[in-house]
């Protein structure tokens, strides 16, 4: 249950922490495809600048793992300068399963019925350990920020006129391919694929709330094939720049019998 629960959470937590520097590399491709690829990129570095730097919103979380359906509710409560909280229950039950905490660098997982936290933090944390995906922990947060996430020290490989109103740039690291598909230049789906297993991550982007660089969206599809998940999350009640509520976590508030279990 633990790692179903960690793969939902996935565009929700992912970039909590602080991105390394992100540089494009090399590109051989011809000038049209480079000149085409900087003006999507900087439509990214505008999206990006322009993120919200505080969010109060609910949400939920429907879908399906295998042949099994699954409903959950939560809140999030962020802050750019480095605090989060997320809050998971069950749908039907109203039964807390997780309490998410961030403090800048440390990471804490309360699992509600399993009676224990985890602390992790964001420079050492190997997420394939907690879910078994391969992914990088720094990465698909930004989506539920209001940032459109690149790869670090990513290379452009290169980007393609789909015809009409679409477009696409693909980036690569060491590790992954990832290709990023604009609509009349706007993000609307992300591709991720590691180069060694072939896992892929597909995230779309819905409904989304556009204020100048701003950038949000209010519904998020995510498509894990490898696992044969399929999870939609849907933003309501939204507060943007207007304060985050998130509050610290604090050691003293833990109850007796719950086990504290540190990962770094």
């Amino acid at each position: 249950m633990k790692k179903i629960i960690l793969v939902l959470l996935f565009p929700l937590i992912f970039y909590s922490c602080a991105s390394s520097e992100k540089r494009g590399g090399e590109f051989s491709g011809n000038p049209e495809d480079l000149k085409r690829s900087k003006t999507l990129l900087a439509i990214i570095a505008g999206i990006n600048k322009g993120a919200p730097q505080s969010i109060q919103s609910s949400f939920a979380l429907t879908g399906r793992k295998g042949g099994k359906k699954f409903s959950f509710d939560g809140r999030l409560r962020y802050d750019a300068k480095g605090v989060e909280n997320i809050f998971l229950k069950d749908y039907i039950f109203k039964s807390p399963l997780v309490n998410y905490y961030r403090i800048k660098d440390q990471l804490y997982f309360h699992f509600v019925p399993e009676k224990k936290i985890y602390i992790d933090s964001c420079k050492t944390i190997e997420l394939f350990r907690y879910t078994g995906v391969r992914t990088d922990f720094n990465f698909l947060h930004d989506i539920a920020v209001g940032h459109i996430p690149l790869l670090p020290k990513y290379s452009i490989k290169k980007s393609v006129n789909m015809g009409g109103d679409r477009s696409v740039v693909i980036l690569e690291d060491d590790s992954f391919y990832e290709s990023i598909f604009f609509k009349n230049n706007v993000p609307d789906k992300l591709l991720l694929v590691h180069k060694k297993t072939g896992e892929k991550s597909e995230v779309y982007f819905k409904s989304v709330m556009r204020k100048g660089n701003l950038f949000f969206a209010k519904k998020l599809l995510v498509i894990l094939p490898g696992k044969s998940l399929r999870l939609k999350v849907r933003f309501f009640s939204t507060r943007l720049n207007k304060g985050s509520g998130a509050f610290k976590f604090k050691s003293s508030g833990i109850k007796r019998g719950i086990r504290v279990i540190k990962m770094n």
